[in-house]
């Protein structure tokens, strides 16, 4: 075994992995949105998800597909639901935590501590039905209140790449 840290170059092979099209990006989104949109009571039009796909590969150039689109229906969905209004306190709570969880989960695993990222996923899957349970509770499915749409997503590609 070599001393210098870089055995591992002698059992694996880098792999480079393209970032997704735009194509590829809008089906991941197309995919997500149902998550994001319970988790900011919102609703993302075809045509919304669309454009932060277009917008986020045109101008937000320190990241790649899909990850940019991701960040950006997020960062809109959050706005908008600062615009409808306070949620529930129990609410915010669970969801200041689900993404202090994920955001650990991601270090984790980009510093190859998979078993901390395995256990930080079990807590994320349990906040996330806590989140479920309390969103029925409050009744916060049963109608989105916002609609988000292609002036929302301008404004939120603005915001990260200023």
């Amino acid at each position: 075994m070599r001393a210098d840290g870089h055995w591992l170059a002698e059992y694996f092979e880098p792999i480079e992995v393209a970032p997704a099209n735009e194509a590829t990006a809008i089906k991941v989104l197309q995919g997500i949105k149902g998550v994001y949109e319970k988790f900011h009571n919102v609703s993302y039009t075809d045509d919304a998800i669309e454009h932060a796909v277009l917008c986020a590969n045109k101008y937000v150039k320190n990241r790649s597909l899909p990850g940019t689109a991701v960040d950006v229906i997020d960062e809109v969905g959050a706005a908008a639901q600062l615009q409808q209004g306070p949620l529930p306190e129990e609410v915010v709570e669970v969801q200041k935590r689900i993404r202090f969880i994920v955001q650990r989960m991601e270090a984790s695993i980009a510093n190859h501590e998979f078993e901390k990222a395995r256990f930080y996923s079990q807590e994320e899957r349990k906040e996330r039905d806590n989140l479920k349970q309390l969103r029925e509770k409050y009744k916060l499915d049963n109608n989105p209140a916002f609609k988000v749409g292609r002036e929302e997503i301008d404004r939120a590609i603005s915001k990260l790449i200023s």
